[in-house]
């Protein structure tokens, strides 16, 4: 009765734990538990432990690693179903996770889907323009890493197509070569054009090279525009 009390109802893992003590020993969770802990150790133990500075910073890498698995737990789910088909409860249910930590991140599902496709465009925009150099041609072996990052996110393309959110990918080219910019020192005008031109140019490649089903290879699509 204490754990029921304590555990939410999609702590799942706490839940099984605690009906796998009480059909092994026929005690519960609570008792079981105070009756262990009050047996003397058998060893004296020496506890070691990392300090991390600084703290904001192991907070800001935690954040976005539960920022990641919501979104992810998203593309699992548009995998199986449109993206106005899913509740914020299947999302939960998926994910063996309370409401109110998705709520502690998104404020909806489409913040969710904004992050996903921003974490997703700026590991791509940032290979294409970090190897730009000047011109509108980029290197080969870069375009190779670029064509070759977006074949490895085939699933990724997949459910942005089935559900039509081609036009958000554009959209949010635009946002990621605005924040790549703000960490640099500031360039011409033409060269930010140019930017813009590179960045949705090679998008509506990508998405046009998906859309028929991948027909050259990354090296073969790296050649051409190289």
């Amino acid at each position: 009765p204490e754990s029921a009390q304590r555990l939410h109802l999609k702590d799942r893992k706490r839940i099984l734990r605690a009906l796998e003590v009480y059909y092994e020993t026929g005690e519960t969770i609570t008792a079981h538990n105070v009756r262990t802990q009050a047996i003397p150790a058998r060893y004296n133990p020496l506890w070691l432990g990392l300090d991390f500075e600084p703290r904001a910073l192991l907070y800001d890498r935690i954040n976005l690693r539960v920022s990641i698995m919501l979104e992810q737990g998203l593309l699992e789910a548009m995998k199986l179903k449109r993206y106005d088909e899913i509740s914020i409860s299947d999302l939960c249910d998926r994910l063996e996770i309370p409401r109110k930590s998705f709520y502690r991140y998104f404020v909806g599902k489409d913040g969710a889907l904004q992050a996903l496709i921003d974490h997703t465009l700026s590991d791509c925009n940032e290979i294409a323009l970090l190897g730009w150099n000047g011109s509108t041609a980029l290197d080969e072996q870069v375009q190779l890493r670029f064509f070759s990052y977006w074949m490895a996110h085939r699933d990724f393309l997949d459910v942005i197509q089935d559900n039509g959110f081609q036009h958000l990918l554009l959209d949010r080219t635009d946002a990621i070569v605005d924040r790549m910019k703000e960490n640099r020192e500031p360039g011409s005008f033409a060269r930010e054009q140019v930017e813009y031109f590179v960045a949705h140019g090679l998008m509506a490649t990508v998405l046009r090279w998906h859309q028929l089903g991948f027909p050259a290879s990354p090296e073969e699509m790296a050649a051409i525009f190289g």
